[in-house]
C-alpha cells in the first residue's frame, strides 16, 4: 500500500538525516552538555525509526501471508468445485461445451486458461480435486508469491475482499487457476519427463 511505502521512505529519509548530522558533527556549535542531549535525542530517534521499520515490515509480511492463505483457500474451492475439470474438457471455444467458468474472459485468456487446466489435469491430486500439503507449502513460499500470476491472483483476491473493484468470480478463479498452474509447472515437467523416459 502507498501509505506503508510512504512511511518506509519517511523513516529512511529521517535516518539518513540523523546519520549525516552525527557523522559530520553538525552540532559542533553547541556546548558539551547541549551536544550530549542532542546526540542522545538523535540516537533515540534512530532507535525509534528502526523499531517503526521493523513493525511495518512485520505488518506487511503478515498481510501478505494472510492473503496467501486466502489463495490456498480459493485454490481448494476451485479444485473441489470441479471448475478445472470442466474447463479442461472444453474442445472448442465458443462451442456448446464451453463452460460458464469462462464467461467474461477475453478469448486469448480463455485459450491460456484451457491449456493450463489441461496441463493441471496431468496431476493426480488435481484430478482428485484436492490440494496436497506440499502444494500448499509451495503456494506460501516467497519464491512463488513473487511470480507474476501469483501476484495477480493475490491482488484479485484482495480487491474482491475489500470490494474496491468489482471482480467477477470467473475472473478471480481464472487468476487462481493460472497461479496454481504456475506453482505446479515443475511437477508437471517432472511427470512428463518420467513418462517419456519410461520403457515402452
Amino acid at each position: 500500500p502507498k501509505s506503508v511505502q510512504a512511511l518506509h521512505w519517511a523513516s529512511q529519509a529521517s535516518l539518513v538525516v540523523i546519520l549525516v548530522v552525527i557523522e559530520f558533527d553538525l552540532l559542533s556549535n553547541l556546548n558539551t552538555e547541549d551536544r550530549m542531549w542532542a546526540l542522545g535525542i538523535c540516537m533515540l530517534c534512530v532507535f525509534s525509526l528502526v523499531i517503526i521499520r521493523i513493525v511495518l515490515d512485520i505488518m506487511q509480511q503478515l498481510k501478505t501471508f494472510t492473503t496467501a492463505r486466502g489463495l490456498i483457500d480459493c485454490s481448494k474451492d476451485v479444485l473441489t468445485s470441479g471448475a478445472i475439470v470442466r474447463i479442461a474438457a472444453i474442445t472448442k471455444l465458443g462451442g456448446n461445451d464451453e463452460s460458464e467458468d469462462l464467461q467474461g474472459l477475453p478469448t486469448p485468456d480463455k485459450r491460456r486458461l484451457v491449456r493450463s487446466c489441461q496441463e493441471l489435469m496431468e496431476l493426480p491430486w488435481c484430478r482428485n480435486g484436492r490440494l496436497p500439503m506440499e502444494q500448499r507449502t509451495i503456494l506460501l513460499s516467497s519464491r512463488i508469491r513473487s511470480r507474476r500470476n501469483s501476484e495477480l491472483a493475490i491482488f484479485a483476491l484482495r480487491m474482491q475482499a475489500t470490494k474496491m473493484v468489482h471482480l467477477t468470480d470467473q475472473l478471480v478463479n481464472a487468476t487462481v487457476v493460472l497461479a496454481l498452474h504456475e506453482a505446479s509447472a515443475s511437477e508437471i515437467t517432472v511427470r512428463r519427463a518420467r513418462r517419456q523416459g519410461a520403457p515402452a
